[in-house]
Order: structure tokens, then sequence, then C-alpha cells
């Protein structure tokens, strides 16, 4: 190619979301074609490439912007197509027997200027591959079923993490990510989340909540991933931030301070946040990994910064008897204030292999919490927000669930299915129902929607998430490492029923576009 412009075009309307685009050297994606051996790597260095999901047709045609040749990938025998020339390249996929055959053809000045469309050949089964060797591959980004607040620096290199929302007094919103413990940033809001502001990049925290008091904003969460609990401080509305106030110290070697973005809750007179203690591949005398959740509290009155305001729990250790299936610790608790005004604390249970389970912790004063039970519960396997709505008599919490065809589709386990945004609904905090799917795609591998935190806004939600999305720089680095920061919208959230927003790009099972059933 000679710097001209490759416009994919995918096969059927119904999959225009489905065009990737990747740098070759990259195999930190669930394309199968992409694991190359390291010499068939090195011969394709420099080239892009242009391909469909696994599970997706393929690409239909390709238009260049002017005279350029166009070199293919596919698994077909095209030695009797006179239209294709064996550019004798070759790759074979590992752990396959599949081989992939080169060809190249020329798309002429003619084709160019009337925009003619060339046809590229498929295969039964296996995605062809289209690459342009020293020129531009572009593709037609589909829209976010969300607000994009802000995506990451370099794609496949930083991500998104911890995002949190809080409503203020004066009713702007104000969210924050990190993306990194050395480089978070806080957004502003002051039309409903329609338009968002970046005001600041002072966040030096990670798995950290904003808590407004007395006209001023506190941040509280870990100095670094494993350190120590620390408060900043902003007195401007969160355009500037104090230095960390450390509050209980960790060193960060052998273990560490962990949590989530879980909001903060007050109960007479106090605030309050569950977090976390991890103690890396330990684990105790019964055999159980070490991981702990802890209640923080302060008086409201107190000085926020002050290391001698805040009291600690005993610190809850994880047991895996306690389940009686597979899996590996529990973390990220949220903190929930029910309705008879009492705490308690509900952590994500993480590591299973059937469904998702959560598990329920007492609240018994600021100094001890116990356990209570565990629970099956769709979307438990990752980092969630719950709360009261006194007007519905009904708990809320926006998930990322596991589906019935999350393993048999796409090979995913239960905290690897991130790919909706559904709202969920209880009585009780144990017996949960999907009220309305807000957000389905079926790209699991590369289209996510988790951490989800959120707020209630008279009768709607509002919340922020990390984004794993298709963009004009190609996809993210997978589902867990996401490359957007995503805010959305419930409407009337009470109302049950209606979707809000489907996202769905091609039949998911059995050619039916219906969103698959929960596991519970």
């Amino acid at each position: 190619m000679h710097g001209s412009t490759i416009d994919v075009r995918t096969w059927g309307s119904t999959s225009e979301k489905h065009k990737y685009v990747f740098p070759l050297g990259s195999t930190a994606h669930r394309e199968v074609f992409a694991d190359m051996t390291d010499a068939d790597r090195t011969r394709f260095s420099g080239a892009t490439y242009a391909a469909s999901q696994w599970n997706v047709h393929g690409i239909e045609s390709v238009t260049a912007s002017g005279h350029c040749k166009i070199t293919i990938a596919t698994p077909l025998d095209l030695s009797g197509d006179a239209s294709w020339t064996d550019t004798g390249d070759s790759f074979t996929i590992p752990g396959t027997s599949v081989v992939y055959n080169c060809y190249s053809t020329f798309y002429s000045a003619a084709m160019a200027s009337a925009s003619t469309p060339l046809a590229i050949p498929h295969h039964s089964t296996w995605s062809t591959i289209v690459f342009a060797s020293g020129g531009i591959i572009t593709v037609d980004a589909p829209e976010p079923p969300c607000t994009v607040i802000d995506k990451v620096t370099t794609l496949r290199n930083n991500t998104i993490n911890n995002p949190a929302i809080t409503i203020l007094s004066d009713g702007s919103y104000l969210a924050s990510q990190t993306f990194s413990v050395t480089n978070g940033c806080v957004y502003k809001s002051a039309d409903r989340g329609s338009t968002w502001t970046k005001i600041s990049n002072q966040i030096r925290q990670s798995y950290c909540a904003v808590y407004e008091h007395a006209g001023a904003l506190y941040m509280l969460g870990c100095d670094a991933v494993g350190g120590s609990f620390a408060v900043q401080k902003s007195t401007d509305g969160g355009y500037t931030w104090s230095a960390n106030s450390v509050i209980f110290s960790k060193d960060g070697t052998t273990d560490g301070y962990h949590g989530g973005s879980a909001p903060f809750v007050e109960k007479d007179g106090r605030v309050y946040k569950a977090m976390g203690e991890r103690g890396g591949e330990t684990y105790n005398a019964a055999g159980d990994r070490v991981w702990g959740i802890v209640l923080l509290s302060a008086s409201v009155s107190s000085d926020l910064t002050d290391p001698a305001s805040w009291t600690m729990s005993n610190v809850l250790y994880y047991k895996r008897s306690w389940l009686g299936v597979t899996s590996t610790r529990w973390e990220e608790p949220a903190l929930v204030k029910k309705a008879d005004g009492s705490l308690v604390i509900i952590a994500r249970i993480d590591g299973t292999s059937d469904k998702e389970y959560a598990a329920l912790i007492d609240v018994n004063s600021d100094t001890s919490i116990s356990f209570n039970r565990v629970f099956a519960m769709p979307g438990a396997g990752k980092r969630m927000t719950i709360a009261y709505d006194a007007t519905s008599g009904k708990y809320w919490t926006l998930v990322s669930p596991f589906y019935s065809n999350s393993r048999s589709l796409y090979g995913l386990n239960p905290n690897q299915s991130r790919y909706s945004l559904v709202l969920m609904s209880s009585s009780d905090l144990v017996n949960w129902t999907r009220e309305r799917t807000c957000i389905y795609s079926d790209n699991a591998f590369n289209n996510s929607y988790h951490y989800i935190d959120w707020r209630f806004d008279g009768d709607d939600m509002v919340s922020v998430f990390r984004l794993s999305m298709d963009e004009e720089r190609g996809l993210p680095l997978h589902y867990h490492d996401s490359n957007a920061f995503g805010y959305f919208r419930v409407r009337n959230f009470r109302s049950g029923g209606a979707e809000s927003s489907i996202f769905v790009d091609t039949p998911v099972v059995d050619g039916s576009p219906s969103v698959p059933s929960l596991v519970y």
C-alpha cells in the first residue's frame, strides 16, 4: 500500500459494529488468528489489519481512496482464482491445523474514483484478514450505547480504573477514575450528565470514592495498589486536592489494603465506608486465602484528614468452606444502609465456576463485623453499589451478570461475563430480580460495562463504569482492561419492564436476537 485508506465493509447491515483494527504485533485480544508464532509476527511486523470477531461472518468488501495493493490472509485455496495472486506467505494458528495463506490484488484508480467495492472471499468458519502494509485501514466505529466521559491516552496500554460518581449539594455531578494511582482524574457535569469537563488530575489513590461534607470533598481510598488507607481533601469543588493523609498504614510489600469505589454511608453522626485487606497469595492455617473485609468510620464533625478521627473494625477473613464451591476470595465490599437504618456489608465473591455469589456481613458496631451467609446473586462476581429506595421499598443495583450462554458461546466464567448493564431489585438483599436490561452487547470479549457505581437522581439512576468499546483507534486490550470511562442514565428506574438501550449487533443464540437468561 502507498498511503491509501482502506474502508472495510463487514457482512450485512447488522454487523457494522464488528469492524476491528489492530496493530499486528498485539496478541492481547481474543481473535484466534492473532496467536501467531514469533517468527510469523516478525514477518508481518508494521502491518495493521482488519478482521471480524470469530463468531461473525467476516469482512464483506473493501474500498480504497486510491490505487494500492490489498493483501488478505485466508484458509481458502485461491490458487485457481485469477483475481488473487499468491504472495508465498502463510502462517499456521498455534494449537490448530488451520493454515492462513496470503494473497494480494491491486485496487485500481478507476475503482477508487467510482468507490467500487472489492469483494473479499469467505471461509465458512474462519474470518478473512485484510492487511494494510504501510497504509491505513479505517473503520466506522459504532456509536457507544452510553456517554463517553473520557478515553485512555494510549490504546491497549493505559486502562480505566475505579469509577465513582456522586451528586453534589449544588446538583452537579462529580465523577472520578484512576488511570493509575499516580494520575487519577476528576470530572464534573453541570447539566445532569449531558456533558463532562475534566477538572483535576490530582487524585493519588486507588479504590476511592468521594464524600461531601460541610463544604468540602473527601476522597478515601488506597495510596497504592495494596497500600495504605488515605484521605485527600478538596475545598474548591474538586478542582484541587491535598496530598494524601494516611489514616491506616500498610507497607504494601507482603500485604496491603484493598477495596472499591462503593459509596460512603452516614448513620447517627458518623460516616462509614467498607474496604478490604488482602494478603496476596498467602493462606492461613485452615488453608483459606487471606483476603479480609473491614469497616472504617469517623465522626462527621471530626477532621477527616486526621488519622485519630478514624476507627477500623476487626478484619473478617474469607473462608472457602462458607460457600461449598470453588472460589478464591471476597473483596470490593458494598456498604448498605437498610430500610430500618442499620448497616450491612455485601461483598463480591471471586473465582466461582457455576454461578455468581455474594456474602452478607453483619455490622454489629463501629468496630465489629461478622459473617452472616453466602447467597447466589447475578452480577455479584464483580464490584457493586447497592442502595435502598424508600419510595419503592426495594434495594437496587446495576450489575454485569453471568448469562446462560456465557460459557457455551464464549467460554467465559462468571467473573468474566461483563458485557451488559442490568438493573436489579430486591426486597431483602438476598433474593434479586432482573428489572431491566439497560445495555447488552454480543461482543463479550471486547465490550464490557463493569465496576459500576451509581446514585439515585429523583426517578432516575445515574451511573459510571469502566467501558470497553470499539473506537476509531481500534479495540481495547480486552473486556477487563477498559479503554473508556462511561456514563449512563437509567430513566424511571422504578417502572421496570421496558428496555433502555439494547446494543445487539448480531443474533446471540440460535438466530434469536433476544438477551439470554441470567444464571441464578
